[in-house]
């Protein structure tokens, strides 16, 4: 079975598959199916053939939808990508897939400014109906391919023929060095992967699911969007999680679904606009995935959300991605666990030497999964690094309880020696993340060359300030080895938010107009040559 599968197992149906507050429309899985198959119909027309790579370059829209089952339906790989990368990403990580389809629309495309197109250049509208253009050699569109001319028959599509182990989807990462990865996912580890990751929500009610992930982002499209088709649910799609937008579509399209990480549901919580009551939300499920849960996230989204049960999880783009869930009933119990691993998912602690490591101990999580990736696209030695005898070498850091529950504690390559020893940041965190006053907190080596110490930047909530260094050192006595004691605390802006150590922000820039990155190109180079 074909990825799309999870749209046209329901293609007869009247019910709602999408909607799109922001475009004010809906589509019910019937008439998102015959969309689908007319944009696979025209794509295959304009020479796509199975196997072949379509990029997809929009935002979480109605276009993107369309965009995504039609190549898919043709029996294409698809490969999303960021609207907000900078142009030169783009450009480099083009250069490394080689699409022969880009799809996008008029506005991206004249701000990426590509100078050496794919094959086909497929342009997405949507008001009120879709439109098609494709773009001939010089660069100017071709007619509206839907409509067609006067008594033209509809193009026909035609059933591609693609194994369920062939590559289905091309999910783009920089990874932890910077340099771009494309991890390669079947059509049968996606569809197990969503099978598994429903089972473990155990949702007993039709879905109606919010989708404010972004859809080039594993846990966004194949944990949440895919999923709630995958369900017979409806997706309701809000392209940024600006907390007015958020909290008015949950209520008028009675969301009772919502994954998130930890920093989107902190941000439209702290930021709804006065007057939201949470309390009466529709809101009956929420996951939260993506980056460590802290306690300070999970304790407000309890406290906002009375009615909702939490769920943690945990997941990579390598193994489909979701690998395991804290059911609600222990989220309560085991706060700082990522749960236990999903059926068919089979996790171990090695040490350096690939030993594996008992109960309590720390290292390296490995997994073994039914829906692990094929590989990176182009790149076997990265490949054969990560996945060895049919294992997956995570590169996460964490332990495993004598309940069989996991624990992921950070990146394994955040390791620095500090006197000597090797530490891991993330067990520091974890430990200060626990305190009641504590929201964010990022934990680094700092030196001036005589000495070194370790520094913990903290986002308080409000509690005086000038006692709490000392409390958090006594704090942190109690619960690690002397050694790893931070000798510094320094307070962060209350108003930021993290993700993956990273500053969080919902309003991305846009991707600069062509004109403007040249001038400002050129402005560089006269300077440089003063």
């Amino acid at each position: 079975m074909q990825i799309s599968s999870v749209l046209f197992r329901h293609e007869r149906s009247s019910r709602t598959a999408l909607v799109s507050p922001e475009q004010s429309a809906a589509f019910s899985y019937a008439e998102l199916s015959r969309m689908s198959r007319e944009l696979a119909a025209d794509l295959q027309h304009k020479g796509l053939r199975p196997g072949d790579r379509v990029a997809i370059l929009l935002p979480s829209s109605i276009e993107f939808v369309a965009a995504f089952f039609g190549a898919s339906t043709a029996g294409a790989v698809v490969a999303p990508l960021d609207i907000y990368m900078k142009r030169a990403d783009i450009l480099g990580v083009l250069e490394i897939i080689k699409p022969t389809v880009l799809v996008t629309n008029r506005s991206l495309y004249r701000k990426i400014g590509l100078e050496h197109r794919p094959a086909i250049v497929c342009l997405l509208e949507f008001s009120g109906a879709l439109s098609t253009a494709f773009l001939n050699s010089n660069g100017s569109s071709v007619r509206n391919e839907f409509e067609g001319e006067k008594g033209e028959l509809p193009r026909t599509w035609k059933q591609p023929t693609v194994a369920p182990d062939e590559d289905a989807l091309l999910i783009l990462s920089s990874g932890s060095t910077g340099l771009p990865k494309a991890v390669r996912l079947s059509h049968q580890a996606v569809l197990r992967n969503i099978g598994m990751h429903l089972e473990s929500l155990d949702i007993a009610e039709d879905i109606r699911g919010l989708q404010v992930l972004p859809m080039n982002y594993s846990y966004g499209l194949i944990a949440c969007f895919l999923s709630i088709l995958h369900s017979g649910g409806t997706a309701v799609l809000v392209p940024t999680p600006n907390p007015g937008p958020v909290v008015t579509a949950v209520s008028q399209y009675d969301v009772n679904l919502i994954m998130g990480t930890p920093a989107i549901f902190q941000y439209v919580i702290e930021r709804a606009p006065a007057g939201s009551d949470f309390r009466r939300s529709p809101v009956r499920y929420v996951t939260l995935g993506g980056d460590r849960c802290r306690r300070y996230a999970l304790n407000l989204v309890s406290k906002r959300l009375p009615s909702a049960r939490p769920y943690i999880t945990y997941g990579l783009t390598e193994a489909g991605p979701r690998v395991s869930t804290l059911p609600h009933r222990f989220v309560k119990k085991f706060p700082d666990s990522v749960g236990l691993p999903l059926r068919g998912v089979e996790i171990s602690i090695i040490d350096e030497r690939g030993r594996t490591r008992a109960p309590q101990e720390t290292g390296e999580i490995v997994i073994r999964t039914p829906s692990l990736m094929n590989g990176y696209f182009g790149d076997p030695a990265r490949t054969q690094k990560v996945i060895r005898n049919g294992l997956c070498h995570t590169g996460d850091f964490g332990y495993v309880d004598r309940r069989g529950f996991l624990y992921c504690l950070g990146r394994k390559d955040r390791q620095f020696k500090f006197g000597g020893r090797m530490v891991n940041p993330s067990f520091i965190e974890q430990c200060i993340a626990s305190h009641p006053f504590v929201r964010e907190v990022t934990v680094a080596k700092s030196e001036n060359g005589q000495e070194e110490w370790l520094c913990a930047r903290v986002k308080i909530r409000e509690a005086p300030k000038e006692h709490l260094p000392e409390e958090l050192r006594r704090f942190c006595r109690k619960r690690v080895p002397s050694h790893l004691v931070p000798g510094e605390f320094r307070f962060e802006h209350e108003d930021q938010y993290y993700h993956k150590g990273k500053v969080f922000s919902p309003a991305k820039e846009e991707l600069p107009d062509q004109t403007t990155d040249k001038l400002a190109v050129a402005r560089n180079g006269k300077r440089n040559s003063r």
